[in-house]
């Protein structure tokens, strides 16, 4: 018999965050292919794919792929609401995968420079935070214990909180991370004023 165990709070609301982001998105991305909504990725890559039809074939292919993104978001966000260890996993690589490719967009794509290092330092804090949760020992115990089929009995012991020590260094480095993100972003605002 698999004892029962209480969702975490973080998890729920993670759950909430990827159930909203894939169901909005399947919803959603079938009426902007068939509406006149295309008309505005069109006149965005407008002039690439007046010169390359390939570009414009590969729209559709994209279009896909990114609805199997959300689908996938959808799956994910079930996995986690009824903690499904393969969704903490698929969160886990997803957010260590996406943390370097977000970082380098935002440091080609975003000026000034000091706007694109606090674009970099938010997603680190936000995709840091979530790895870091997961990977904490009770919530990771939550996910093992409701996705084993026979746990043993030494298994089923719940492991410790964090020690006070160890709150302490988090508190530290959440608050160090979030004032850096301050800063950069006041020094990206008032390095655009006249």
């Amino acid at each position: 018999m698999i004892p029962q165990f209480k969702r975490p709070v973080g998890i729920s609301i993670l759950a909430c965050v990827f159930l909203w982001i894939g169901c909005f998105g399947s919803l959603v991305l079938p009426f902007f292919v068939t509406s006149d909504a295309p008309r505005i990725w069109t006149e965005l890559t407008g002039t690439m794919s007046q010169h390359h039809g390939w570009i414009r074939f590969g729209v559709y292919p994209f279009r896909f792929f990114w609805y199997l993104i959300y689908v996938a978001y959808a799956f994910i966000g079930f996995g986690l609401w009824k903690l499904r260890d393969w969704a903490r996993r698929a969160v886990l690589g997803l957010s260590i995968f996406i943390g370097p490719i977000f970082a380098l967009y935002w440091l080609f794509t975003t000026k000034p420079i000091s706007m694109a290092v606090a674009s970099v330092i938010w997603t680190a804090f936000v995709l840091g935070g979530i790895v870091f949760y997961l990977k904490r020992p009770r919530v990771r115990f939550v996910f093992e214990m409701t996705s084993s089929l026979q746990p043993s009995e030494s298994q089923i012991e719940m492991p410790p909180e964090m020690s006070k020590p160890e709150k302490k260094l988090t508190g530290i480095v959440v608050f160090t991370t979030f004032a850096l993100y301050v800063c950069a972003l006041a020094f990206a605002i008032h390095s655009e004023l006249p």
